[in-house]
């Protein structure tokens, strides 16, 4: 007997009896919701299974003889099976487990995905899929950028030019006349209840002056050409008549230019001469 209690002391022993309770202690079936789960060893495990089922599925729908209807299936299941795998790596990180989403390794790389739907394999080709496929590619290729929607951008879009056609100041006009009748009618009135006059001086409503543009035309680009000509004129005007460094340097080389070119002259009468 000594010899059977030594053997069931054993460290493998002991093992092998807690792997057994904790076996029939843990669930034989995935729980439909994550939240249900309480233990991160089992939250792995059951993201693993959802794993395993995802590239099963993923290895059938590669084969285009299954038929329409199985292929359609199949891919609705792999979809679910991504959901199902997104809600256990939230709970895993809810129990305090690794962060799964940021891993690099993905079973959705080989999908084209629409709208949040991905499409695997054979469910790529299916009559209906590769026409839309095709209309939203097209339509992010003929999508504008953000640098040519800035081009449509001008002053006609602030609303800059509003004012220059004389419509804006005609309306802005009979409504001030008309708030301004609504307002001494009211006034009327409330003196009448009292008892009270309402005699009120005529009002000028002649135009005192004339409507200017509110902006000023911009200048063409001649007109910045010449301007930047005449400022650069000036400036070196001012750079080399003033008694400056700069000017006493250039009036040295220009007088060292012309005794160059007197002495050149001189040897050349001399040769002819000669």
């Amino acid at each position: 007997m000594a010899r059977n209690e030594e053997k069931a002391n054993t460290m493998l022993a002991r093992f092998w009896a807690e792997k057994m309770n904790r076996s029939k202690k843990q669930p034989r079936r995935r729980p439909a919701l994550a939240d249900r789960c309480d233990r991160l060893d089992l939250a792995e495990k059951f993201r693993r299974q959802i794993i395993k089922e995802i590239s099963k599925d993923v290895s059938f729908i590669q084969n285009a003889a299954l038929g329409e209807h199985k292929i359609r299936d199949l891919n609705d299941n792999i979809n679910k099976l991504f959901r199902e795998k997104r809600h256990w790596e939230r709970r895993i990180r809810e129990l305090g487990g690794p962060d799964h989403s940021k891993s690099k390794i993905s079973l959705s790389d080989q999908a084209i995905v629409s709208t949040g739907y991905m499409y695997f394999g054979a469910a790529k080709d299916l009559p209906g899929v590769r026409e839309l496929l095709e209309t939203r590619a097209e339509s992010k290729t003929n999508r504008k950028t953000r640098w040519e929607l800035f081009q449509l951008i001008d002053y006609d879009y602030f609303g800059f030019g509003d004012d220059e056609d004389g419509i804006l100041a005609d309306k802005e006009r009979m409504a001030e006349e008309r708030a301004i009748a609504h307002k001494v009618n009211l006034w009327k009135k409330e003196r009448e209840e009292k008892g009270l006059g309402t005699y009120i001086m005529p009002l000028c409503t002649e135009r005192r002056g004339e409507l200017k543009a509110a902006h000023v035309a911009l200048p063409s680009e001649e007109d910045i050409r010449k301007r930047l000509l005449d400022k650069r004129k000036q400036m070196l005007l001012q750079r080399f008549t003033e008694d400056t460094p700069e000017s006493r340097l250039l009036a040295l080389q220009t007088r060292l230019a012309e005794n160059t070119t007197k002495t050149k002259t001189n040897e050349k009468k001399k040769e002819t001469k000669v």
